[in-house]
C-alpha cells in the first residue's frame, strides 16, 4: 500500500495515438540515443515513482487530482481523434484548458526543482512580514520561523484549486482565463510525414519578445501540443501565430514541430515508427 508508486506525468491516453498494436510503442533515448529505439508499453514509460509525494504516501495528487482532469479531457481527444471531431465548442474547450493548464507543472524536471528549492539546506527559515500600521503611524514587521515545504502535493493542490486566495490558484485562474479567451485549432498534418511526441509534449512558445517567463504565461503565446501522428492542438492569443502556421508547408511545420520536440523532451521521445533514428541524431542539439 505505502510502496513506491508509478505516477504518469504523461498520461497513457495522450500517448496511445502513437502505438503500433494499441499497447506498444517505439522508445527513443536521448541519453543513450545509439541503442535506440527499443519497443515499449504506453503503460511502462512517461512515469516515476513517486513523482507527486515525497515521501511516497498511499494518496497521490494523480488520484485525487489529475486523473479527473485527465478523465474530462481524455473523453474530448477521442472525440477528435476517433471521431474525427474539429470545431470545438464551449464544452470541450474547457476540459482542454484544464488539462493544458495542469499540464506543464507534470513535468519530473520542474516538480524536482520545487521540491529541490523547497528543501535547499533543510533548514527552518526566517520570513519576515510587514503588518498593518500601528498606533504610531509606524510599520512595525514580525519575524518567525517557518519549515520549507517538503510536500509536493501541497505545492501542486495550491496550483490547482481555483477560488482560493491563494498565490498558485489565482496565477491558476488568470492563466485559465487567458487559455479560454484564446484561438484554438486542430491542426490536421495530410503530408506524408508524421507528429512525433515526447515525456514533455506540450511546447509554449513566447510571443512577447520583450519579457521572460517561468510559472506565469508570457503575454502573448502560442502553444503546441501534438494529438497524433496527423493532429496537433495549437492555442494562441496572438491571431498571426496561427495564420502563420496555416501559411507553412505542412511537411516543414511537422518536421520543425518534430526537432522542437526533441530537444524539449526530458529524455524518452515516442514515434509509431522505428527508422527516426538518424533523423533524431541528426536535430539533437547538445546543451
Amino acid at each position: 500500500m505505502g510502496g513506491p508508486k508509478k505516477h504518469h506525468f504523461v498520461p497513457k491516453f495522450l500517448l496511445k495515438p502513437w502505438t503500433y498494436d494499441e499497447k506498444n510503442l517505439w522508445l527513443y533515448l536521448k541519453s543513450n540515443i545509439e541503442v535506440s529505439p527499443r519497443s515499449a508499453s504506453i503503460a511502462d514509460v512517461g512515469h516515476e515513482k513517486n513523482l507527486y509525494t515525497s515521501r511516497g504516501g498511499d494518496k497521490s495528487v494523480e488520484t485525487d487530482f489529475f486523473s479527473k482532469i485527465d478523465g474530462n479531457a481524455s473523453a474530448v481527444f477521442k472525440n477528435i481523434i476517433e471521431n474525427e471531431k474539429r470545431k470545438l465548442d464551449h464544452e470541450d474547450k474547457i476540459p482542454l484548458i484544464h488539462f493544458v493548464n495542469t499540464f506543464h507543472i507534470r513535468s519530473p524536471e520542474l516538480i524536482n526543482e520545487i521540491r529541490n528549492f523547497n528543501n535547499s539546506g533543510g533548514k527552518r527559515e526566517k520570513v519576515e512580514i510587514k503588518s498593518n500600521l500601528t498606533e504610531k503611524g509606524n510599520a512595525s514587521r514580525k519575524v518567525f520561523e517557518k519549515d520549507p515545504h517538503d510536500d509536493i502535493p501541497k505545492i501542486i493542490r495550491l496550483f490547482s484549486t481555483i477560488g482560493e486566495s491563494t498565490a498558485m490558484s489565482k496565477i491558476y485562474e488568470h492563466e485559465f482565463l487567458k487559455l479560454i479567451s484564446s484561438n484554438m485549432m486542430i491542426y490536421e498534418n495530410n503530408s506524408k510525414y508524421d507528429f512525433i511526441t515526447s515525456d514533455f509534449p506540450l511546447r509554449v512558445i513566447n510571443l512577447s519578445k520583450e519579457e521572460s517567463f517561468g510559472v506565469e504565461l508570457p503575454s502573448l503565446f502560442g502553444m503546441i501540443l501534438p494529438l497524433s501522428p496527423k493532429l496537433c492542438l495549437i492555442i494562441s492569443n496572438d491571431s498571426d501565430f496561427i495564420t502563420e502556421i496555416i501559411s507553412f508547408k505542412q511537411k516543414e511545420f511537422v518536421k520543425q514541430t518534430n526537432i522542437e520536440t526533441i530537444n524539449t523532451a526530458n529524455n524518452q521521445i515516442f514515434s509509431k515508427e522505428k527508422t527516426l533514428k538518424e533523423f533524431i541524431k541528426k536535430h539533437l542539439r547538445i546543451a
